[in-house]
């Protein structure tokens, strides 16, 4: 990492957060010399970071003097998720998706540029598993479920100009969009009718409720 100014160096609890969010950055575990140069501080501080983590038991060190997420941050994450009222709203539609089409079904929102996935439900089996996660993001222009709720929120050119804000758009493939101008209200409207239900149906609950059911 470049050099920061004082100005700009992580001080106190930004610190600490800092050292927790890049412990979910390394499933495998992280070293402190390099933990410290990830969030250019001195490593006596890291180190005290790391520290306090452990004792709230948010962080671990493993053999090696690597260190990696603590039990019980992976507790208080699934029990938080799972309890989540928008969670357990749209689950019994998730599994009824993906036990009726034997596909992986999808919750997800908008959230500026992107989709964040807050449910998925995997088949038992028969179907290709994908990459997706609960709480991860994907480009929403050029995604099925994104395109569906682009339809829904962007009604008008100017809706659509807003919302692109003149930034390029992701391209993930050379084939996606990449301008606002290729995005336009209707071109979303028709791609959410002409999407197949193979291809809709990994994305049913955003579908049905662009933000959380009550």
């Amino acid at each position: 990492m470049s050099e920061q100014n004082s100005a700009d160096r992580l001080v106190g609890s930004d610190r600490v957060l800092a050292v927790l969010a890049e412990l979910a950055r390394h499933p495998d575990g992280i070293g402190l010399e390099e933990m410290a140069r990830a969030v250019a501080s001195p490593k006596p501080t890291v180190h005290r970071a790391l520290a306090a983590l452990r004792r709230a038991g948010l962080a671990a060190q493993h053999g090696h003097g690597r260190y990696v997420l603590g039990d019980e941050f992976l507790r208080m994450a699934f029990a938080h998720h799972e309890a989540r009222p928008d969670h357990v709203r749209v689950m019994p539609v998730l599994r009824a998706l993906c036990e009726r089409y034997g596909e992986t079904a999808h919750y997800a929102v908008l959230d500026g540029p992107s989709v964040v996935y807050r449910s998925k439900l995997d088949p038992a089996d028969g179907a290709v598993r994908l990459s997706s996660v609960v709480g991860g993001r994907n480009p929403a222009h050029c995604t099925a479920v994104g395109k569906v709720l682009l339809a829904d929120a962007l009604r008008t050119e100017d809706a659509v100009r807003a919302w692109a804000d003149g930034r390029p758009l992701e391209r993930p493939t050379e084939r996606s969009i990449g301008t606002a101008g290729s995005c336009t209200p209707s071109s979303y409207a028709s791609a959410s009718r002409a999407t197949p239900p193979t291809t809709r149906r990994t994305s049913p609950a955003s579908t049905a409720w662009p933000s959380p059911p009550t």
